[in-house]
């Protein structure tokens, strides 16, 4: 029977969402596994999760806490230091799962990766779940052929939280990183595509997850307001690029950087046009240092396209601002 260790990592007031869902979990395997959470910000102090009552069936749950801010790239190499399974599971502190089949799973999954469900629907007018079924069968896929091209990681999404690892092969996915490492977002990019590429077995299961954080995305409810958190985003980036620049010297199906970079532009240009504007400038000389001026502009011009950015605002109004610059 395999061993499961899932790591959760949490921050502010994530751990009030902690014991719903480990409490979801199988009560048959409660055995045969444990539970890492990870404080990725400087607030271990003021937790108290070892008092809530749900938690004191559990035994086999550690805090750990190096006592300052790690990213979260930093925070789960430094948690894998201490895992025992033979399976991570990679949970943030806000998420939940409907789980039937993890008794099942530890006692019949022999792949290097097992993937779920993606569900994460939140309504913020009705303030609740929305749950939306996806189609998926349980589905072994042996030949890497199948599931190491763009068009796989585009169907299950490329995070990593969904999913179970082999510990091996996360082991030497962060042999690469290092313990200092600023990452501070795009790091589950960076840990799937590596773990696809690595990767000879995948098994696919209907078990669905979600998240109770309502502002997922990018909106005005959680603008950039200074400069130097714009900076420290951004540097994340470079910094996954160059671990994903060591996975995949060259482009493949699997991995193609400039789809990667066109994405990524994509996702500043729309951080850039909620936060405020006396930024602007600073953030724009920020990306032109690794952009083109013309690429902002088309990306902008492709983001107006999209319906779905319409609340965003400011965008036509961005691109005049740029195109002066």
């Amino acid at each position: 029977m395999n061993y499961l260790t899932i790591i959760i990592l949490f921050c502010d007031k994530d751990y009030q969402y902690i014991p719903n869902l480990l409490s979801r979990i199988d009560r048959k395997v409660i055995c045969s596994f444990e539970v890492l959470l990870v404080d990725n910000r400087e607030n271990y102090k003021d937790i108290k999760i070892l008092e809530i009552e749900n938690f004191k069936r559990f035994h086999n749950i550690k805090v750990l806490s190096k006592g300052y801010n790690l990213c979260q790239l930093a925070a789960k190499k430094y948690a894998l230091q201490f895992a025992r399974g033979n399976y991570i599971w990679l949970v943030d502190g806000d998420d939940e799962i409907e789980d039937t089949v993890t008794s099942y799973l530890l006692n019949s999954i022999d792949t290097d990766i097992c993937v779920f469900n993606y569900i994460h629907n939140y309504s913020p007018t009705e303030d609740k779940l929305v749950y939306q079924e996806v189609s998926r069968k349980y589905q072994l896929l042996d030949d890497p052929e199948k599931f190491q091209s763009n068009n796989y990681v585009r169907r299950v999404c490329p995070t990593c939280w969904n999913k179970w690892f082999k510990k091996d092969l996360l082991d030497g996915i962060f042999k690469d990183v290092q313990d200092d490492v600023k990452v501070s977002c795009n790091e589950d990019v960076y840990i799937f595509y590596a773990a696809l590429n690595r990767s000879k077995s995948i098994y696919e299961v209907p078990l669905y997850l979600y998240t109770n954080y309502p502002n997922r995305g990018i909106s005005a409810n959680n603008k950039i307001n200074n400069i130097e958190s714009f900076k420290t985003i951004f540097q994340g980036y470079e910094q996954s690029y160059k671990l994903l620049k060591k996975e995949f010297p060259v482009n493949n199906q699997l991995f193609n950087f400039e789809e990667k970079k066109e994405s990524d532009l994509s996702y500043f240009i729309k951080r850039v046009s909620v936060s405020e504007k006396n930024l602007w400038e600073e953030e724009t000389n920020i990306l032109l240092e690794y952009f083109d001026k013309s690429e902002l502009l088309y990306s902008i011009t492709d983001i107006i396209k999209d319906k779905r950015y319409d609340s965003l605002g400011n965008l036509q109004e961005l691109y005049t601002f740029i195109s002066d610059i």
